[in-house]
Formats: structure tokens, sequence, C-alpha cells
């Protein structure tokens, strides 16, 4: 008989809970997230179905990162104050409301990638959320992060920079989105890192 596969990490920060991504997460990922236009502004267009959603969400299931690199965010039931709207899909677990995603999804990138419902921005919610994990990418061993954000959303930039992340150098590159430019952000491992992790965009040890 196999062992069963270790418990994957549950992060605790002052007002959510991270854990990994499950197949029951897919609803409120596309009501709360990608079918939502104003979170989806500077991404690309809203999802029109569900389906669209799951394409996208298994990979991020099935990602050796899930819940050990990149994370769903919890906003615990006895703190959720956001009005609820009455919906076919559920977003709520045992443990709360699906409120957003955070993390270093992609497998042999160290792109970090962060979303959250409109519902919850300008609280503090995603500073509070990389605060913890950029501290885990470092304990991981990791050189480097970066984030490619659009040169419009100032909220985005602003956080990241409060954060450290200083633009690389390199020339805007181009968006998911026609006549839409993006740049690179970077964030460094102030201790110089240890083994690597994960390789740039371009292939490189980073």
């Amino acid at each position: 008989m196999a062992d069963a596969p270790p418990p994957k990490k549950i992060i605790r920060t002052n007002r959510l809970i991270l854990r990994e991504a499950r197949k029951p997460d897919i609803d409120a990922f596309y009501l709360e997230l990608y079918s939502n236009e104003e979170v989806m502004r500077y991404w690309s267009e809203p999802h029109s179905s569900i389906s669209t959603t799951e394409t996208y969400f298994d990979n991020m299931i099935k990602s050796k990162r899930n819940g050990e690199l990149a994370f769903v965010l919890i906003l615990p039931q006895s703190a959720s104050t956001a009005p609820s709207t009455p919906t076919s899909f559920p977003t709520t677990t045992d443990e709360g409301k699906v409120i957003g995603h955070a993390g270093l999804w992609e497998e042999h990138k160290n792109e970090l990638v962060f979303m959250i419902s409109n519902k919850y921005w300008k609280q503090g919610y995603m500073t509070e959320v990389l605060a913890a994990l950029v501290p885990m990418f470092w304990e991981k061993g990791i050189r480097k992060v970066y984030a490619y954000v659009d040169t419009s959303n100032e909220a985005s930039l602003q956080l990241l920079r409060k954060l450290g992340f200083s633009k690389d150098g390199l020339d805007l590159v181009e968006s998911y989105k026609p006549a839409e430019e993006v740049v690179r952000m970077e964030l460094r491992n102030p201790d110089g890192g240890g083994e690597e992790k994960g390789s740039s965009d371009d292939g490189s040890n980073v």
C-alpha cells in the first residue's frame, strides 16, 4: 500500500488562511476572479464560461508548487464582511471564502502572480500575503522573484515597490492585452540565496 502524500503547507497571516488550490475552488476562481471584468482589467479578457477557467485552474492544481510556493487565499468565515450575492456558484468552503491566489505557480519560473477579488481591494490583504510569502521564498533558496505589471496598474506597482521590488532595467515587454505595456519588477534575496529552485523566463539560472 502506497504511503499517503505528506500534508500540504497551510499558512496563517493575521487575517487570512493560505493553502493549496483544490478542485472545489474552481467556482470561486471563476466568479470572483476570472469572469470579473474589474479584476481582469490588467490581465486578459474576462472568461465567458467556467470551462475557460478550468483549463487554467487545472494547471494550478497539477503544479508541484501548489501548496508549497503558491497558495489560494481564504478569508475565514468569521472575518468575512463582504455582502453575499445569490449565485449558482459556491464561493465558500468550510474554512471560509476563497478571495484570490498568490505565489510562484509555474515550475520553471520564479514569476510572482497574484490576484484578489475587487471586493477586498485597498484593505491591505495582498500586502499581508506577500509579506508572508517572500521570506518563505528566500528560505527555499530562491535568489530572486519577479512580476510583470501593467504600467497603468499603479496599485500593483505601489504594492511591489513597498515590498522592495524595483524595475530590473529591461525594456517594456509586450502585454497579454493589445496596446498595453507591462514592466518587469524584480526582488532579490538579500542573503544571495542557496541552491536555485527555479529558472528565469529565458531559461538561465537566476
